[in-house]
């Protein structure tokens, strides 16, 4: 008889025939015990059946076949949340946002772990709890707050380039400067002015947000004055974009 298909399975998963896929999928991790697909349906079939043990002892081995799957972290957290074994909850979503710092679900998770006074039973409760308290608007943007930060590292780029081409500001006697009101000059400021503001809005609110180091303001504003605030930002861009 030959071994049935992962497409098989899924198929009378989506018809909810759970019981007809049950012995099908042991059939396959008899052979492929070490397959992370397989693993995650045995623990979807498990539960399905009311096993929730065996269910969670599936989700348990995912996250170790799979130990940089936020999402695996995330649905073992969703697990011991429905057993209101919270403290364990708290700890898995907290290691899905470790994985991915934009996972919305599992930031959702913890909030609701701490509503439950998860936060009070566990010795990093202090600790795990401020990573719940995040900036609302930024973490309803998700990914995109991230692509704003982008926007505004590209608006920073155009203006310091614009400054390089041609600068907007003219020397007057021997320590004086004046802004030089021809058009290009105009439009070069207006990118710096803007650049700048935006640079350090968006890094104090998303420092905020990530309760990170705040000398990174420094280092803008410093840089600011140069019209160079670009290096800086590109720098936590890059800091970010890594651990997402």
């Amino acid at each position: 008889m030959p071994d049935p298909t992962l497409e098989q399975i899924e198929w009378l998963l989506r018809e909810k025939r759970i019981d007809e896929a049950s012995p099908l999928l042991e059939q396959l991790l008899a052979k492929y015990s070490d397959d992370v697909r397989l693993n995650q349906l045995l623990a979807v079939v498990r539960a399905k059946q009311g096993r929730d043990e065996e269910a969670g002892l599936a989700l348990k081995r995912v996250t170790e076949l799979a130990p940089t799957d936020a999402d695996a972290f995330y649905h073992y957290g969703v697990y011991f949340f429905d057993r209101k074994e919270y403290v364990n909850a708290l700890q898995m979503a907290s290691q899905a946002l470790s994985l991915r710092p934009l996972h919305k679900e599992a930031r959702a998770l913890m909030r609701r772990c701490g509503a439950m006074g998860a936060f009070k039973e566990g010795e990093k409760g202090d600790v795990l709890s401020k990573a719940v308290k995040r900036v609302p608007f930024v973490e309803d943007a998700g990914v995109w707050w991230l692509r704003i930060g982008y926007g505004v590292f590209w608006l920073d780029l155009i203006g310091g380039v614009a400054r390089l081409i041609h600068s907007p500001f003219s020397l007057v006697g021997t320590t004086g400067i004046q802004l030089v009101k021809d058009p290009f000059s105009m439009i070069t400021f207006f990118l710096l002015v803007v650049g700048f503001l935006a640079s350090m809005i968006w890094t104090l609110i998303d420092i905020i947000d990530k309760r990170d180091k705040f000398m990174w303001i420094v280092p803008v504003f410093a840089f600011a004055f140069c019209g160079l605030q670009m290096l800086p930002i590109g720098l936590y861009l890059y800091m970010a974009k890594k651990q997402v």
